[in-house]
């Protein structure tokens, strides 16, 4: 009950950013359009932030599940690219009332799933730390982050699979060299 009360309440908050900027919304708003009251509210978020945080993470979470069920990297990655995409309005509105900053937290937790499983993956037969297997990810995630952000900056111009086709390759080809060229762990 609790999860489908948070759905419906950022659901209600998404419905109600598509006509009304992010400065301009009160939970008062998306309780009235939840059907919900305002203490429901409280139980589940702090403020309209922790909402967005909250349903920024859900987002990602979804997205990459639907990604994994399938072991074609690429596909993974254009989940991502697709869960941006159908949230578009809502990344823009974002963008424009909290900055930059906001867009690219939210990408970093939607793709960092991808990037460590890839780094895991090819690095299953090494001995490389964890610490380093963290390094190597981090890296990846911000270079796909600063990609997509560019991507997202350029109106999304290219479709989805052919940017995840280009990414794909860029990254698995960067992981295994970045995983091959480091020390082993000691």
């Amino acid at each position: 009950m609790a999860l489908s009360t948070k759905k419906a309440l950022a659901a209600s908050f998404n419905n109600i950013l598509r006509g009304k900027p992010l400065s301009k919304i009160t939970i008062s708003d998306i309780t009235r359009d939840c059907g919900v009251n305002r203490m429901t509210f409280y139980y589940h978020f702090e403020d309209i932030y922790d909402l967005i945080e909250w349903a920024c993470t859900d987002a990602a979470k979804t997205a990459f599940e639907k990604g994994k069920a399938d072991c074609d990297g690429q596909y993974g990655l254009t989940q991502v690219f697709d869960c941006i995409y159908e949230n578009r309005v809502f990344i823009s509105k974002i963008c424009c009332s909290m900055g930059r900053e906001s867009v690219e937290k939210f990408i970093n937790k939607l793709s960092y799933g991808y990037i460590y499983e890839t780094v895991e993956s090819f690095s299953a037969d090494k001995k490389l730390s964890e610490e380093n297997k963290k390094c190597i990810a981090e890296f990846y995630n911000f270079a796909f982050t600063g990609y997509a952000v560019n991507w997202i900056d350029r109106n999304m111009p290219e479709k989805t699979e052919i940017i995840a086709a280009r990414l794909d390759s860029l990254i698995r080809l960067g992981i295994r060299s970045a995983v091959d060229g480091y020390p082993n762990k000691t």
